[in-house]
């Protein structure tokens, strides 16, 4: 993929020279070389250079500011997700176009948008635990014995419904919503308690961890916006999005994925997960569903 944030930062910096230069030439026209006037006659030569360096300089600054302007809805492209991995990505499909709307709605977010994320994990950490949180990653079959029961929430950022640490932990609030939808394969495994801090004080909230087994493969990257995908590799049908700075309707996916449960995951796109309109909707009513970022898909 073409670096779009290099460019931008070239413009960015031309502008902050320019305005810059603008003010130093200012400075020694309007204050500096006034003050010397018994020799100004014979220096009149350098108010002339001073002026038209000052509009040179002011005339850079108007129009990389309104380059940069011209280019502010895709500076971001480049930075999101950059620590998410440190693969060679490549170039997005070029064939996107809007194409015919099916029926239905199918909505996308990021599993590790930061509204979400939280530093979360095991209270009691055990030499397989990393290999567990991987399998869960994968959406490998977990059995409940297998997960811990308490977690421990670090740092001053306070809980939430939905927070997304080394497990998709949900409250009891969520799990109510959820277990009126079809949930397919996915489990709610109840936790005996998530604490906060070191003092361990216990969040009166109940929590529980989903699992994610469900999977469609829906993701359509020949339909999807360019700018709004990445590849992780080349060679690799694993793809990245950048949710957080398009409008609906960049993401697209397949009629099937109007099938079967209403949560489910893509193979092809790990780090994200796909809901029902009608689940969706439900979360909206909560307030939940604005906090998670969904983003509407095209089907196609």
């Amino acid at each position: 993929m073409v670096n779009k944030f290099f460019p931008g930062f070239i413009i960015g910096l031309g502008a902050v020279i320019g305005l810059f230069l603008s003010f130093f030439f200012l400075i020694a026209l309007l204050i500096v070389q006034p003050l010397e006037f018994a020799v100004l006659p014979r220096r009149q030569w350098m108010h002339l250079v001073t002026v038209e360096w000052l509009i040179v300089s002011l005339g850079l600054s108007m129009i990389c500011t309104l380059a940069l302007w011209v280019r502010t809805p895709n500076l971001s492209k480049a930075k999101a997700q950059k620590g998410d991995t440190t693969a060679e990505t490549d170039s997005a499909p070029s064939s996107w176009h809007a194409g015919p709307q099916g029926a239905g709605v199918v909505w996308v977010c990021n599993f590790n948008a930061s509204p979400l994320v939280r530093p979360i994990a095991a209270d009691h950490v055990s030499p397989d635990y990393p290999k567990l949180v991987n399998r869960y990653r994968k959406g490998e079959v977990i059995a409940r014995a297998e997960v811990p029961t308490s977690f421990v929430l670090r740092g001053k950022r306070v809980h939430q419904d939905i927070m997304i640490g080394d497990f998709f932990f949900i409250s009891d609030k969520v799990a109510d919503i959820l277990k009126r939808f079809d949930l397919g394969q996915n489990e709610l495994i109840p936790l005996e308690g998530i604490y906060h801090g070191h003092d361990r004080t216990k969040l009166e909230t109940e929590y529980f961890i989903l699992t994610l087994l469900n999977q469609k493969s829906a993701f359509a990257a020949d339909h999807c916006e360019p700018e709004a995908i990445w590849r992780f590799a080349k060679g690799i049908p694993i793809w990245g999005m950048y949710l957080n700075d398009f409008a609906d309707g960049v993401i697209a996916v397949t009629e099937n994925s109007l099938e079967g449960p209403d949560l489910w995951m893509d193979p092809a796109t790990p780090q994200q997960f796909y809901a029902s309109d009608r689940l969706k909707a439900a979360l909206d009513t909560q307030g939940i569903g604005e906090k998670m970022g969904f983003k509407r898909c095209r089907i196609v």
